[in-house]
């Protein structure tokens, strides 16, 4: 991988790992050097994806937690009306 310090040649900006092959904050091309391979890439989107998952499996017991120790009753599910 490439190192984060290196700024982009158009407007100067530091250089963050993205699956992108453009500057995030001007658009321009980044040079071939300042580009993620394939396999840096799928590792980057593997890596958000778990963390994805893990925010998203943690935030029902977070949500829960935050409602009991504030006494704040759970929502209860709307039924259905019947037709």
């Amino acid at each position: 991988m490439f190192a984060a310090s290196d700024g982009c040649q158009q407007c100067g900006s530091k250089i963050l790992p993205s699956v992108s092959s453009r500057c995030m904050y001007c658009g321009a091309d980044l040079p071939e050097e300042h580009r993620l391979s394939r396999e840096e890439k799928n590792q980057l989107l593997t890596d958000k994806m778990d963390r994805f998952e893990q925010t998203e499996e943690n935030a029902d017991q977070i949500i829960r937690n935050m409602r009991r120790d504030y006494a704040i009753p759970e929502k209860k599910k709307r039924r259905k009306k019947r037709k």
